[in-house]
């Protein structure tokens, strides 16, 4: 998959069992609302899920699957590349926050 048209929005998926999100106690519920949060604030943009590197390779399992990508709009991303060309490109980003 080539590198999505810059202006897209990006969502920074994270395993299930990670520690920083166990840790503050989110859930499947907080990467479900950023998904929300994206789609109201950005209507008429791409969305792009960059999945964690360890669910692409199927040794884990993260929040986001195929079931999200509900629209043509949102995308899951999971070819080995650097962050930083995703992010150079990016109009906003989205990732789990501890709180």
């Amino acid at each position: 998959m080539p590198l999505p048209e810059p202006g897209f929005i990006l969502l920074i998926e994270q395993n299930r069992g990670d520690g920083a999100v166990c840790a503050s106690g989110g859930g499947q519920i907080d990467f479900d609302a950023m998904l929300a949060n994206a789609k109201a604030h950005f209507p008429d943009h791409k969305i792009i899920i960059r999945t964690h590197p360890e669910t692409g390779l199927n040794l884990r399992e993260g929040y986001f699957s195929a079931r999200h990508c509900d629209t043509p709009q949102i995308t899951l991303f999971n070819c080995a590349t650097s962050p930083w060309h995703l992010l150079e490109r990016t109009k906003a980003v989205y990732s789990f926050l501890l709180s």
